[in-house]
């Protein structure tokens, strides 16, 4: 019994060492209940599609001991290959998201990881990724870290394709304007890498469906 409560103290000494060694500045934009978090680390660290940070935001003795799992949905790699401003896109619900609020100026911040590891290979040439809701979020940083791969050289990818399912259109323009960002990226690839080519910029079609 005594072995297992010091285990227990030792894996949590641990986990709050490695919180306020992973200090990041956040600030916080709303837009039709849904919240985007800006976190600028002041650790760079290897970012991959598909992980997720533990985020607390200390506003309170409350709050400084919740957290919350989000996936990245987009980051900046410096010459390195690190990133240390990262963008997790956040669904008001129930307990710690509830009591998120929009936070224009920084404010300090603690993130643990990241954490799971990318579920693309190297070897595929088509992609279609499907979300409802929320879920696209994990999808953002999957197709972000194809189309860098492609700015950078030849790669096997040849078509990605997304189909996402929302009830309401006017709830996710956040994340909308991010998925059409992910479409300008590839688009100035194309017009760099074919310039007389007429249909560069306008073969992609975004088809938005707002269901009843």
């Amino acid at each position: 019994m005594i072995v297992s409560a010091l285990v227990v103290v030792v894996i949590m000494t641990i986990r709050l060492g490695l919180i306020f060694w992973m200090k990041a500045d956040v600030s916080i934009v709303e837009e039709n209940g849904l919240l985007r978090a800006e976190l600028h680390l002041r650790r760079p660290c290897k970012i991959h599609a598909g992980q997720y940070m533990n985020l607390r935001i200390p506003t309170s003795l409350r709050s400084f001991n919740e957290s919350h799992p989000f996936f990245i949905s987009s980051w900046e790699n410096d010459g390195n290959g690190n990133a240390r401003n990262i963008t997790i896109l956040i669904q008001r619900m129930s307990g710690f998201t509830q009591r998120l609020r929009a936070t224009p100026t920084t404010a300090r911040a603690f993130v643990e990881g990241p954490y799971g590891h990318s579920p693309l290979s190297g070897n595929d040439s088509n992609f279609i990724f499907f979300a409802s809701g929320i879920g696209i979020t994990a999808h953002l940083g999957s197709i972000k870290q194809l189309l860098d791969a492609r700015d950078q050289g030849p790669t096997n990818t040849r078509v990605i394709s997304l189909l996402w399912e929302v009830d309401e259109i006017e709830q996710w323009d956040m994340a909308i304007k991010m998925v059409h960002q992910l479409l300008d990226q590839d688009g100035d690839r194309c017009q760099k890498e074919a310039p007389d080519w007429p249909h560069a910029r306008s073969r992609y079609v975004s088809y938005l469906i707002e269901l009843s």
